[in-house]
């Protein structure tokens, strides 16, 4: 798969991801959210979203860059989030 379709997939599943727990908490946090959530678990749960949006900003500025080390660098960013993320999910 090519870096800029990649980094586009990546930058709209972010998008994606930080809208819904900004817009839709309780449904995002399907299994993890109690029935009756308490107000701060909520604005917790909305305060994550915002650097996903941040993160999906940067990755579809990022798609089209030509190599540099500020590229390098956005793609070790996302190799180490992205990363973790299947690890915590398999633990």
């Amino acid at each position: 798969m090519r870096l800029n379709t990649l980094l586009t997939l990546a930058a709209i599943y972010m998008g994606l991801l930080g809208m819904g727990f900004i817009l839709v908490p309780r449904a995002i946090g399907i299994g993890a959210v109690p029935e009756d959530p308490s107000a701060a678990l909520i604005a917790y749960l909305r305060i994550l979203g915002s650097p996903f949006l941040g993160i999906a900003a940067l990755n579809w500025t990022a798609r089209k860059l030509a190599p540099s080390p500020a590229h390098r660098a956005i793609i070790l960013a996302n190799l180490v989030g992205f990363g973790v993320a299947v690890l915590l999910d398999v633990w």
